[in-house]
Order: C-alpha cells, then sequence, then structure tokens
C-alpha cells in the first residue's frame, strides 16, 4: 500500500475510509505474503514471555486504556471489540461484550499477542493506519480474511506529547452500526486514553527525575538536610516554596543554598544541576 496515497489530518475529521486505490493495494500486499482470502485465523501471535515483557513496556498505555473500562463497558446495544495494540500492531488488550471477545479469541486467535499486521490479518485497520499514517475506517468488503467481512472498524493512533506513536485503538463492530455513530464513539473513547496517557506519562516522567536526583545527590558530600534542599532547588522550587514544605524560614533555605553552591563548587541552580548530572 503505497503510503503517499489519500492521506488525511490525524483527525477523525478528516476523509478516513480507503481509497479503491488503497483498498487494491491493501489486498495485493495481503496477497504477497502468501495469505489466503479464507483463512479463518491470524497467522502471528507473540508468545506468553514476550507477551508479559511487551505489556511491561507498555503499562502506562495499558493503564489509560483500562481507565476507560467504564465508558466503553457501558455499550450494550451492539457487539463490538475495542483493541488496543502497540506501534507495531499487537494486541496488548481487547475488550467488549463477553460473548464477542470469547468468540473472537478462540474462532479467529485474535486477542493479547496476536499481530494485526498484513503478514498476519491482511488488510485491516491497524495495519492500514500503520502504512497510510492516517485513520482509518473499514467496512466489510475492505477487510481482506472473509472472516472479518461481517466487520466494520475504525483505528486511530495514540500519540505522546511529542506526537510519536505509542500505539493504536481500533474499534470493531460485528453488526450494522452507522459509520458516524462509530466515529463519533471511537473519537470519544480514544480521547480520553490519549488524555489519560499524557497525564500519567508527564507523572511517571516528575517521579523518575526526582528519584534520579535523590540517588545522584547520595554521591557528593552533602548533608541528608542539604540533600532534600538542594532536591527541591533542582526541581524549580523557589526558596519561599522549599521554606514553606520544609517548614523552616527563607532565610535558613537560602543559607543552605549558599552552602550547597560552596560545596558543589558552582555558582547557579543551571550548573548545580549540571555537576549533579555529571555534565561539568
Amino acid at each position: 500500500m503505497n503510503a503517499t496515497v489519500s492521506l488525511s489530518a490525524g483527525s477523525l475529521d478528516g476523509n478516513i475510509r480507503l481509497t479503491d486505490y488503497e483498498k487494491t493495494e491493501g489486498f495485493n500486499r495481503s496477497h504477497s505474503f502468501g495469505l489466503s482470502e479464507t483463512e479463518t485465523k491470524l497467522r502471528y501471535r507473540i508468545p506468553g514471555d514476550m507477551l508479559q515483557r511487551l505489556l511491561i513496556k507498555h503499562q502506562n498505555l495499558l493503564l489509560a486504556f483500562r481507565r476507560q473500562q467504564v465508558l466503553h463497558e457501558s455499550i450494550d446495544d451492539f457487539s463490538y471489540l475495542l483493541i488496543l495494540t502497540d506501534e507495531k500492531g499487537i494486541v496488548l488488550a481487547i475488550s467488549g461484550d463477553t460473548e464477542t471477545v470469547s468468540r473472537s479469541d478462540y474462532m479467529l486467535q485474535l486477542g493479547p499477542g496476536s499481530s494485526m499486521s498484513f503478514s498476519s490479518m491482511g488488510t485491516n485497520p491497524v495495519a492500514c493506519a500503520m502504512e497510510l499514517g492516517r485513520n482509518v475506517y473499514l467496512q466489510r468488503s475492505d477487510f481482506y480474511l472473509n472472516s472479518f467481512n461481517s466487520w466494520s472498524g475504525l483505528c486511530q493512533a495514540v500519540r505522546n506529547s511529542t506526537k510519536e506513536v505509542v500505539g493504536y485503538i481500533v474499534l470493531m463492530s460485528m453488526n450494522e452500526v452507522p459509520y458516524l455513530f462509530l466515529r463519533a464513539l471511537a473519537h470519544s473513547i480514544i480521547g480520553n486514553v490519549e488524555h489519560d496517557y499524557h497525564i500519567h506519562s508527564e507523572r511517571i516522567k516528575s517521579w523518575f527525575i526526582e528519584e534520579m536526583f535523590e540517588d545522584r545527590l547520595k554521591n557528593f558530600s552533602l548533608t541528608p538536610r542539604e540533600q532534600e534542599i538542594a532536591m527541591y532547588w533542582m526541581l524549580d522550587y523557589d526558596q519561599k516554596q522549599i521554606a514553606k514544605v520544609l517548614k523552616i524560614s527563607e532565610n535558613t533555605v537560602r543559607v543552605f543554598v549558599g552552602r550547597i553552591n560552596l560545596k558543589m563548587h558552582v555558582n547557579s541552580k543551571a550548573s548545580l544541576i549540571l555537576k549533579v548530572l555529571g555534565a561539568i
């Protein structure tokens, strides 16, 4: 499939259906991997130990996905699957109505660890989203495998704060669900997951930085109180804020900062950070 064809902006507001050319290219690519349209199961599924490592790697994304469980579990008007994959199309989690989830895993081998790449599943929403670099919607005849000819699916990338793709979420339905309804529902769920992921990732970053500073400060000849004040100082607390947190006077904080700078042979907050990080 040619990634330069009919690309749209990365939102659900653009044209996200496959063009005839994209569909033809997708089917040709699926066929080139030796897949038959009559195959009933996905070809690849990673073993349990590899899956466990993958789940640990993407635990923040998984947490954000699971926090939206209440929202999408309230859907009871149609059969559906909500699938989370990593950036390479490996399924990390799958939810939906119990019957559809069980049947998909048993009959199609579609579950955690399954690959939704062209070589494993042929033309499908995740594979097309990865290849085209945009959100996509597939209706029944767009799927390569006949087993999915009663499905429709909409896929959107999940991006981190620097706009890099960290995974994909696809909402698939087996019934005649209106396209605009599926589109609005997917937009709501995916937007919530991405927002939650950004917030949690920022918190993790903050915790990591604090732990790193705390650990590295132990390598210098500072007293426990000096280490504590140095850490808050490097985390960009001002002297008034440090005094309030530690319940000491601003003047005491000022004296400690002077001592820290003297011991560390630095003259500013920036140079202190660089010193602790080993950059100077």
